[in-house]
């Protein structure tokens, strides 16, 4: 998990959402992990630049102060719904991701 600078282990998934336009559309997959490996701080500035990203701070927090966070506290909407989602029980195992191998 670049964001945090610590390595993961994926342990279920809570959904796939695909948002934009039909000609721009996008999907994006949201897993569920646990840290492996690390402990949680920034990234460099040079390598956040290099991603595009400016993140000035990392929070965690648990289910029950989630619970209590409005839409607007979150980043952008998408991301609450997401965050409902697994807040709600969305939790699938990997097994539901195949990979096609042609050939």
């Amino acid at each position: 998990m670049e964001e945090a600078s610590v390595a993961i282990d994926l342990v279920g998934a809570t959904g796939c959402y695909a948002t934009g336009k039909p000609d721009d559309l996008k999907i994006q997959f949201n897993f569920i992990g646990r840290i492996s490996n690390g402990e949680p701080k920034l990234a460099s500035k040079e390598d956040q630049e290099s991603r595009g990203e400016d993140i000035r701070e990392i929070k965690w927090f648990g289910k029950d102060q989630l619970n209590q966070m409005s839409k607007e506290d979150f980043i952008s909407e998408k991301v609450f719904i997401m965050v409902s989602d697994w807040l709600k029980g969305e939790d699938h195992p990997l097994s539901i991701l195949k990979q096609y191998k042609k050939g």
